[in-house]
């Protein structure tokens, strides 16, 4: 996986290692050799990076010149934000809303979780309990909130659902050894993956986006992009041997969160929203924020 280089100092001297490859690598870190650390990647080009100092700060300068640089965030998206998993029905946020006014508490954006969306599908409205989101968004911006919604790429299986009808029939989806949709599961129950190395999947999914931000919704949360599976291998994820691309190009839990981010970037930028996304690779610093996700790697992305 590209991670952030590895940090050190040597006589004084800072210096910086980057490792890129979008296989699994595993780290020696003085355990076998108390003098050295080593990485091994199982598959992948020797792409390796060696930054020099003296400073620390020299070695983060080189860094960002090579993987990009964090463009200025928007003023509101740091203020505090408030996000609970729960808040259902729209009422219950506005409550909140409200209750953070009336405390004086400043706050700049409300965040919903997966309880807004019809069946825990991305891209999708609650019609019973979030019947009116874009009047939801209207009353919360009159409030002097900002909204960001959840997106999560684990799409449920539903023969009725326009995403996973048109994700089958066109291969969309991650493939089992079958050759068929690999079925896992998520919050919808039943869910498949889309395999985000395509960038005729990226503008798929990408152009599902204005389904949420033609509410007015000013951010996205991407999540779940690691991706996560509750029926998967330990570390709840897909299985490793799950080919990815054509031809196949390095893990789906490492290649997958990259491209999941740029298929939202590539389509909301024009929309000046806010991104944030759980699961990142190097090149991250391109686009701005980073916020901790439940898992070690979980950047996530701020705009204007």
């Amino acid at each position: 996986m590209r991670i952030a280089p590895a940090w050190g100092l040597r006589d004084g001297a800072a210096y910086g290692y980057f490792f890129d490859d979008t296989h699994r690598l595993t780290f020696d870190m003085a355990s076998s050799d108390p003098a050295a650390w080593s990485v091994r990647a199982e598959g992948g080009a020797v792409d390796q990076y060696v930054f020099a100092g003296p400073k620390m700060s020299d070695v983060v300068e080189r860094y960002t010149r090579l993987t990009g640089r964090l463009p200025l965030p928007p003023r509101w998206s740091l203020g505090f934000h408030q996000s609970k998993w729960g808040y259902s029905p729209d009422t219950n946020v506005l409550a909140v809303a409200d209750e953070l006014r009336s405390r004086k508490i400043p706050a700049d954006a409300m965040w919903l979780d997966i309880q807004h969306m019809d069946g825990f599908r991305s891209f999708t409205w609650d019609p019973v309990n979030f019947p009116d989101p874009e009047g939801l968004v209207s009353a919360l911006t009159s409030k002097g909130f900002r909204t960001v919604a959840i997106v999560d790429p684990g799409v449920k299986v539903d023969p009725a659902w326009d995403v996973y009808t048109t994700g089958v029939q066109n291969g969309y989806f991650l493939k089992g050894p079958d050759g068929g949709p690999y079925v896992g599961a998520v919050w919808p129950g039943a869910a498949v993956f889309p395999d985000f190395s395509s960038p005729e999947v990226r503008d798929f999914w990408g152009s599902l986006v204005p389904r949420t931000v033609d509410k007015r919704v000013r951010g996205l949360w991407i999540d779940m992009n690691e991706p996560s599976n509750f029926t998967g291998q330990k570390g709840g994820t897909v299985p490793d041997d799950l080919p990815v691309g054509r031809p196949s190009t390095g893990h789906p839990h490492l290649v997958d969160p990259q491209r999941d981010d740029l298929a939202v970037v590539e389509r909301a930028q024009a929309d000046r929203d806010l991104r944030r996304i759980r699961v990142a690779l190097d090149d991250a610093g391109r686009r701005p924020g980073r916020h901790r996700g439940r898992r070690d790697a979980a950047p996530r992305y701020l705009s204007g």
